[in-house]
């Protein structure tokens, strides 16, 4: 298969009839298996067909399957005018798994490195991110590129690109952070000539190029960045909507409860959903509790969302546990069910049959509870919790300045106050800096301030009104 437009792309129906027939929200069957080896180009180790790997996942119950669009951080597999294509793309294996699965009625999303493309850097080194002098030894920029840049621009039409000569649903996006992207914790950023010109004229400060919490400037500027962050993926989701509208945008954003400030995103809502975005979180620490805070932190936000079961996690789901039996996966998914999300878990291992019994028992689980997704809360009580003080509480400096492990909790007080309310069956919801206001708090009996020390003067009248 040799596409050249966007008419000779062999298509199995159309995204907006499979999600007529299950919506996105309404998938809870997902598997991050980005690089199952059936699919993948010139694999060395294949066990099974394309043929029969999609008679697989649609025996266990699979809904949403995600695959890869593109090898080594950028080398798509279809030809390409943007960027050289995989040198086998003539006899790719892709475009026969996307027909086998559509034919199932499964989606399927291509993961996308969202500002990470290694052949990019090549030709267009002047978009690159600029890192923040954080006091450590600098580091190579091996293709991370900067949301203020015109990299902006380009990356929505290669999205549409890949739209145009795959027949895939959409895309579930990783490495979507504002900075570096080995060694972490990752080096922020950015200071780049078009950060610098963006920053000076919309606020008429110098951009800062080191870290540092004592300057008013440097506290405005991370502001600054969450707000430039939030319009990037906006103008980039709504170019791409403009051309695919049913296309299936998914983002991987940082909000668990370890994260801070250098990644770039922000503890108050993206709005998604304005641009008929998703998105999911990973759950990093490995305790099965997690994913409820996880879980009530997203849905204040207002954005469908999906938590992902990391396999960092001790109690590993469906990845590298042969015969691994169903209850931790099961007890994670049900718990993102409970909280309005749906449930990711890892790829399987190989040979992926010895987990077919597995995969079966805990998708049957999830379908029964589908219906109880997006119900709505009691409204009893609420916690606050806070991207100011995660940010600008002198509490968090350390955490902020990369003084502690790079895994600690941050807020422990929001934390805490969390698990205690918790296992208080205390019903309460999350409210973020944005939403403390007097509309959200008349909905509810109770306020609970753990330390919110950084409050604005709008915020205090509205909970003094409480």
């Amino acid at each position: 298969m040799n596409p050249k437009n966007i008419d000779e792309v062999r298509r199995v129906g159309s995204t907006a009839q499979r999600l007529k027939q299950l919506p996105y929200d309404k998938r809870v069957c997902r598997i991050e298996a980005h690089y199952p080896a059936p699919v993948m180009p010139g694999e060395p180790f294949r066990d099974m067909s394309v043929d029969k790997y999609v008679e697989f996942i649609d025996e266990v119950g699979l809904e949403v399957s995600i695959v890869s669009g593109e090898t080594n951080r950028g080398t798509p597999r279809f030809r390409s005018k943007m960027i050289p294509p995989h040198p086998n793309v003539d006899n790719d294996l892709l475009p026969k798994f996307l027909e086998r699965a559509h034919q199932k009625g499964i989606i399927v999303l291509s993961y996308y490195s969202f500002m990470y493309n290694k052949p990019l850097k090549n030709t267009h080194k002047e978009w690159l991110m600029e890192f923040l002098d954080d006091g450590r030894p600098p580091i190579e920029n091996l293709g991370w590129f900067c949301f203020n840049s015109p990299f902006r621009d380009w990356l929505p039409q290669y999205l549409i690109e890949f739209l145009d000569n795959l027949d895939i649903d959409g895309f579930y996006f990783d490495d979507s952070n504002w900075g570096s992207h080995e060694d972490y914790p990752y080096y922020p950023s950015c200071c780049c000539e078009y950060c610098e010109k963006l920053f000076l004229d919309e606020t008429g400060l110098t951009i800062p190029r080191k870290v540092d919490f004592d300057s008013i400037g440097f506290k405005r500027f991370v502001n600054w960045r969450y707000d430039k962050f939030k319009d990037a993926l906006h103008h980039i989701f709504g170019k791409v909507k403009d051309r695919h509208p049913d296309a299936i945008l998914d983002l991987n954003t940082y909000y668990w409860p370890a994260n801070d400030w250098r990644q770039g995103h922000p503890l108050n809502s993206l709005h998604l959903e304005d641009v008929g975005g998703h998105f999911f979180v990973e759950s990093i620490t490995g305790s099965l509790r997690e994913p409820a805070l996880i879980g009530k932190i997203l849905r204040s936000t207002g954005t469908p969302f999906a938590i992902f079961r990391n396999t960092m996690q001790e109690l590993k789901g469906f990845g590298g546990v042969p015969y691994c039996e169903p209850y931790p996966p099961a007890i994670f998914g049900v718990t993102a069910i409970a909280n309005g999300g749906q449930p990711c878990g890892y790829p399987f291992s190989y040979p992926i049959g010895l987990q077919k019994d597995t995969m079966k028992t805990v998708f049957q689980i999830f379908k029964e509870r589908k219906d109880y997704i997006e119900g709505e809360t009691v409204k009893y009580a609420l916690l606050h919790y806070s991207q100011q003080n995660r940010d600008f509480r002198p509490s968090e400096l350390a955490k902020n300045l990369g003084q502690t492990d790079a895994w600690e909790i941050g807020q422990k007080d929001a934390h805490g106050a969390y698990e205690m309310l918790n296992r208080s069956h205390i019903l309460l919801d999350i409210v973020l800096d944005e939403s403390l206001n007097r509309e959200t708090l008349d909905r509810y009996r109770v306020l609970f301030l753990s330390n919110s020390a950084c409050l604005s003067d709008s915020q205090c009248r509205d909970i003094e009104h409480l």
